[in-house]
């Protein structure tokens, strides 16, 4: 419950910081490793749907006037505390959330309906 307390937390400073993509409250349904650490089944994340084009190729042009779909993978991440938060507003920083992976099947995470 405190995971799950944490992530909606991190959503709330998302937005008020005006730093929120969209992230959705998740929890990793089965070991995800990567090269600098992984997840483990039954924690919680934030993780957002990776699109393609992607945001920097449609600023870019690449892809004038196409509609951006879902390719099945995601970004997940791990949220911080109420406290790291503030620590890190204290520092100048807008940092809310760490290990960041990027690509990750979708069927790795469920989502919280919350």
């Amino acid at each position: 419950m405190i995971d799950l307390t944490r992530a909606t937390n991190c959503i709330t400073v998302q937005k008020q910081y005006g730093t929120y993509r969209g992230a959705k409250v998740g929890r990793i349904a089965e070991d995800c490793d990567g090269m600098l650490g992984g997840y483990r089944e039954g924690q919680i994340v934030l993780f957002r749907e990776e699109l393609h084009p992607s945001d920097f190729q449609m600023r870019m042009g690449e892809y004038m006037g196409m509609e951006q779909q879902p390719i099945g993978r995601v970004t997940i991440e791990s949220p911080l505390t109420q406290e790291e938060i503030e620590k890190q507003r204290a520092k100048g920083s807008l940092l809310t959330t760490i290990g960041t992976m990027v690509g990750v099947p979708k069927g790795y995470v469920e989502e919280i309906r919350i």
